[in-house]
């Protein structure tokens, strides 16, 4: 079975959730609407010890429910990956237990 991976980036604004964020962008970057299903998998930190200014935060999602059609935008290009290889299928397998 086929399922979505997709990576929207944006900054979260000021009084907003991370997942209000991620919504948001999903919603500007893919042309999809999360229903109310979004779970956050995990975080990764990435350190950039010569420039901290480049340290950044990653928050990682599950969606499995999403109203509207992925479809590409200057931002980003959907595309669709078995769980196989989806590089946090571990992850993914948790999360729908």
């Amino acid at each position: 079975m086929a399922q979505a991976s997709t990576a929207a980036c944006g900054k979260v604004e000021a009084g907003k959730t991370v997942a209000g964020a991620a919504t948001r962008e999903l919603e500007d970057d893919a042309g999809v609407r999360v229903c109310k299903d979004l779970q956050q998998l995990n975080h990764l930190t990435f350190l950039f010890p010569a420039t901290l200014a480049w340290n950044q935060m990653v928050h990682v999602f599950l969606a499995t429910r999403w109203k509207g059609r992925p479809t590409e935008s200057a931002e980003m290009r959907p595309a669709w990956f078995p769980y196989s290889i989806f590089p946090l299928r571990l992850n993914l397998r948790q999360a729908r237990a």
